[in-house]
């Protein structure tokens, strides 16, 4: 590797000390090296802060509240033709957002690369749950309900990769839930894992409520 050449370079040697030539050689081996620390560090600030975006966009005739377990960022009433955009993210964690603090909602959750194995690292994964609060081990829809008497659905969503839809070797595609019950969302916690979708690291996602 190139830090392993240049290190017995940049150390000094003690019989040609006095050595003006040795002595430039050192400093500039110190210089080179100092360089590509530099430079990898930066390297590493990049990858840190690298993720996929996230617009939220608002169709409903209603305020959109989206909360993701820490904060809440608000969206205006719009329409179809009139929607609202705004609270943009960058996703760099395992991530829920949803329409309001109360759990009984529509949630789009999210992994990020650095949450999933080393051979995964080019991949983000996501998905539409609608799982009622509570469910506990339930093993379908009718039954998640009947236990908790809950819902896991507030607002009809669509999430829309804008930047590699369709990749090869990735499922990014878009997911739509239009009502309780809707056949691409997660209905109980062990359901289908064909309902888990993936795109490239850094995909741009279109979120839309009321779509």
């Amino acid at each position: 590797c190139l830090f392993s050449r240049l290190a017995p370079a940049s150390l000094p040697n003690p019989t040609s000390a006095s050595d003006p030539s040795t002595a430039s050689s050192s400093t500039f081996a110190a210089s080179m090296m100092a360089l590509v620390l530099a430079a990898f560090t930066v390297a590493l600030s990049t990858a840190a802060v690298d993720g996929a975006a996230v617009t939220f966009k608002n169709q409903c005739p209603h305020e959109i509240q989206v909360f993701d377990n820490i904060g809440l960022c608000e969206l205006a009433p719009g329409s179809t033709n009139a929607p609202v955009t705004g609270c943009n993210r960058t996703i760099l964690d395992v991530t829920m957002y949803r329409n309001g603090i109360d759990p009984q909602a529509t949630q789009f959750a999210y992994t990020a690369p650095s949450a999933r194995k080393p051979g995964e690292a080019d991949k983000v994964w996501y998905d539409i749950s609608i799982i009622p609060p509570g469910s506990g081990f339930c093993k379908s829809f009718e039954e998640c309900h009947k236990i908790t008497t809950r819902t896991g659905f507030n607002v009809p969503l669509l999430i829309a990769p804008t930047k590699f839809p369709d990749a090869r070797g990735f499922r990014c595609k878009s997911v739509l839930c239009q009502h309780d019950g809707c056949p691409q969302a997660y209905h109980f916690p062990t359901d289908d894992t064909d309902k888990v979708y993936s795109c490239p690291s850094d995909e741009h996602f279109e979120v839309v409520y009321c779509p």
